[in-house]
């Protein structure tokens, strides 16, 4: 039989257990509230996912940011996948299954479709939440919009590889694209080497500002000529580039009949800064050859500038401007 200090030693402890388990239950609470009220002044979309996908809590802000309310988000379980941009989703699954299986993964940058049809970025970062024995009890994460940040990378990409003054591609990025082509397996490629004549002569007597405004006509010629797919670039004060993928010498020559006959039709509008240019090409049709077309693309616009000068006629030669 029991005793009666047995059964008051067994009370004790079962109140003792409640109030542990109280003072446990009212900690979470409060904790609980604590992490609502932080998520929900957070500028990022905190959100809490159960092991089976359902969401469980989504803070304020993925309002703001994805056009949906948290309950919508919420009620759809699973519709944070769907507004994951269709070329960004398969990383993203991939991200999500690790992200389950290795506790943490590393933030991933991705882009969403807001209810509006707008395109931006987040970044996302989550891990696991599990209880004492191991057992998964969901994900916690957030969701930072970094769309303005990628903007601004982008722009500044943009502007290093573009030449300030035309708008045309850089001597940088201008390399960096010959240098994959002599890598590269898609042959013939033909190099135009361009010197805009008379540049020094005019910054000289009329001032940088004519000058600058020649260069820019110069650019818009180019612009006009040239298929999307070739690299136009600026690549010196007076001398421009362009990098023709798939273009064989027959193709060359007419494109530089071409460009002359356009060169003519635009400074015929004109009665001053009238655009000139020596021109040099060479066709390659391996790395090899592509690796030393500058020197031969040059030695042929010096060959073509010789001889206008001499001449002084704007007319071009192709012998001299075509090195085989």
């Amino acid at each position: 039989m029991t005793t009666h200090d047995e059964t008051v030693d067994l009370a004790t402890r079962i109140n003792d257990l409640t109030e542990e388990l109280e003072n446990r239950e009212a900690e979470l609470a409060r904790y609980k509230e604590l992490f609502q009220v932080l998520a929900d002044w957070s500028t990022n979309w905190i959100f809490w996912e159960s092991p089976d996908g359902e969401i469980l809590y989504v803070s304020p802000a993925a309002c703001r940011i994805s056009g949906y309310s948290p309950e919508e988000l919420k009620r759809k379980g699973n519709h944070f996948h769907s507004l994951v941009h269709p070329e960004d989703r398969d990383v993203w699954q991939k991200h999500h299954r690790e992200a389950i299986q290795r506790n943490k993964t590393p933030p991933l940058d991705i882009r969403i479709l807001t209810k509006s049809g707008e395109t931006r970025w987040l970044s996302h970062s989550c891990q696991t939440v599990l209880a004492e024995n191991g057992n998964l009890l969901g994900l916690r994460g957030s969701l930072a919009d970094i769309t303005e940040r990628k903007q601004i990378e982008e722009q500044l990409r943009f502007l290093s590889s573009r030449d300030s003054l035309t708008g045309l591609y850089s001597r940088g990025f201008f390399k960096d694209a010959l240098d994959r082509h002599i890598k590269g397996r898609i042959f013939p490629v033909t190099l135009m080497i361009a010197d805009l004549d008379r540049l020094k002569e005019v910054n000289d007597t009329l001032g940088h500002g004519t000058g600058d405004q020649l260069l820019r006509q110069a650019a818009r010629l180019f612009q006009k000529i040239f298929r999307t797919e070739d690299v136009v670039a600026r690549i010196g004060g007076d001398e421009f580039a362009v990098l023709l993928p798939g273009v064989n010498e027959a193709m060359a020559i007419q494109i530089l009949q071409r460009f002359r006959r356009l060169e003519a039709e635009h400074n015929g509008k004109l009665k001053d800064f009238k655009v000139a240019f020596s021109i040099g090409v060479f066709t390659a049709v391996d790395g090899k050859s592509l690796a030393t077309a500058m020197e031969k693309a040059d030695a042929g616009m010096y060959r073509d500038k010789k001889r206008r000068k001499a001449e002084g006629k704007e007319e071009m030669n192709l012998n001299d401007a075509i090195t085989s």
